[in-house]
């Protein structure tokens, strides 16, 4: 008997430990559900950071697209702007250079006229005298006639300085 007993109880101490094992099955087959449902978790997550990223990453694609096409836009502008600067500044070169040029010729008439003046006098140079001052008349009304334009231009470009 006693080895019945110690069979049953030897039957006793396996179910025990059969139950127990199932129970570790049981909570072993739980964690790794639990795991699993996790686990997908993450990877949903991750798909939609990757999702995330990538179209952060297109607009960033887009938005430097966009500043290179506005800045080659901005370079062409400057281009012209100094082009249209140096252009101005020979404009203002060649005005200053002809005002130059008439003042001079006006100093050299004013200076012509005196010595005819002075040579009045004389009736052979008071021909020379009459026909000087029909040129330097033709030459007054010419430049008084390009005057205007000559301060319009100036204008133009004093109001074009950047």
């Amino acid at each position: 008997m006693t080895e019945l007993k110690w069979g049953v109880t030897e039957l006793v101490r396996r179910n025990t430990e059969l139950k127990m094992m199932e129970e570790q099955q049981k909570a072993a087959k739980q964690q790794a559900e639990d795991l699993n449902e996790e686990l997908n978790q993450k990877i949903t997550e991750l798909e939609k950071m990757e999702e995330q990223q990538k179209r952060e990453k297109k607009e960033a694609e887009d938005l430097i697209k966009e500043l290179q096409k506005k800045i080659t836009e901005l370079n062409v502008r400057i281009s012209k702007l100094k082009m249209k600067e140096e252009q101005q500044k020979a404009e203002k070169k060649h005005v200053e250079d002809l005002i130059k040029d008439l003042q001079d010729d006006i100093t050299e008439l004013k200076k012509r006229n005196t010595e005819l003046k002075n040579q009045l006098e004389d009736v052979y140079y008071y021909k020379t005298i009459v026909d000087c001052l029909k040129m330097i008349k033709d030459v007054f009304s010419y430049i008084l006639n390009k005057i205007p334009v000559i301060k319009d231009y100036m204008t133009a470009v004093k109001t074009l300085k950047l």
